[in-house]
């Protein structure tokens, strides 16, 4: 059987996040701003950085943004600083980190309460049965923890299935085409796997508060650009505000993003929270942010995981008068 490959180093986040408060005004004006570029993959969470620019919510064109295929591409493209802003997971935001890249949190995008999935064929209904079967799961990535947590849970091992590595938009031509058993995904994915008859046996509602999003962005960036990073993260909250509210009227806008039907937009929000302004403050605002608390059930988990020792990781919490407390 082939194992899976080594989990990534992620997740001493209680010892390796550091906070720095950095008050804009204690910061010089900036001297001559320079553009933002914001790299996404296809994920519903990262929408409302699209719907902020065609909304004109950024009010600056220096805030541009560039959608990849997967996660893997966002993170090479951010380590070659073709892009200045990572949409991701927490768990590839410290992987970058741990690759010598100083990053700060600037916003949470979205918090996963069962849009990443695990999808089997019709006839398989648990992950214990996934036993020395194939499961397609996008290598560097999240899928690689989704399957872990869900073979610990179930009391497996990684020697228990075969891993397969696809890339996260290819699981439904892996699925359809019998190359694997069950496939690792989230939506606009999802969802064209229940329709082919998919049967969902594990999601992140089982492992609450460890799936969470993020915008990263280079530390010596945030540094000498506060104003567009301002401007960046009070677009993206209004326009995340719109689709918390009422993701029908731009249900149209958001459906060329995620490549689906309009009508299939409002339901590919399901099991997602998107975090408003007092949400962002109550995870990254105050002297002990709560997401250094909510994982730390991840840190022990990948203590226990991870192959090798874990090394230091200079990763920051950045906030600034959009992430102080609301009223």
């Amino acid at each position: 059987m082939l194992n899976l490959p080594p989990l990534r180093p992620l997740y001493r986040i209680a010892l390796l996040l550091a906070l720095a408060l950095i008050g804009a005004c204690e910061k010089p004006a900036e001297p001559s701003a320079k553009p933002i570029l914001v790299g996404t993959g296809i994920w519903p969470g990262y929408t409302p950085g699209y719907l902020a620019r065609d909304k004109g919510l950024y009010g600056s064109d220096l805030i541009q943004m560039q959608e990849y295929e997967t996660a893997v591409e966002v993170m090479e493209a951010f380590q070659k600083n073709k892009i200045q802003v990572a949409a991701l997971t927490i768990d590839e935001a410290l992987e970058l980190s741990q690759n010598g890249i100083p990053i700060k949190i600037i916003l949470v995008t979205d918090i996963s309460e069962g849009a990443d999935v695990i999808i089997a064929k019709p006839g398989i209904t648990s992950v214990k049965e996934l036993t020395g079967r194939r499961v397609g799961v996008e290598e560097g990535a999240l899928g690689r923890y989704m399957l872990a947590r869900a073979l610990e849970i179930n009391g497996m091992t990684r020697d228990s299935v075969r891993a397969v590595n696809i890339m996260i938009d290819d699981s439904v031509d892996a699925y359809q085409y019998d190359r694997v058993d069950a496939v690792v995904t989230f939506e606009p994915y999802r969802g064209r796997l229940l329709a082919l008859g998919g049967i969902e046996i594990f999601n992140s509602c089982d492992i609450p508060n460890e799936v969470i999003d993020v915008l990263v962005i280079r530390a010596d960036y945030a540094d000498v650009n506060p104003k567009t990073l301002h401007a960046l993260v009070k677009g993206w909250l209004a326009a995340a505000a719109i689709i918390r509210t009422d993701p029908k009227s731009v249900s149209q806008d958001l459906a060329w993003y995620l490549k689906i039907p309009s009508t299939d937009v409002p339901a590919a929000f399901e099991g997602l929270v998107i975090p408003d302004a007092r949400k962002n403050y109550d995870l990254l605002g105050g002297r002990e942010p709560m997401l250094l608390r909510t994982n730390s059930r991840i840190v022990q988990f990948m203590e226990a995981h991870y192959d090798k020792p874990i090394s230091q990781m200079g990763i920051a919490i950045y906030t600034d008068r959009f992430i102080t407390e609301p009223d």
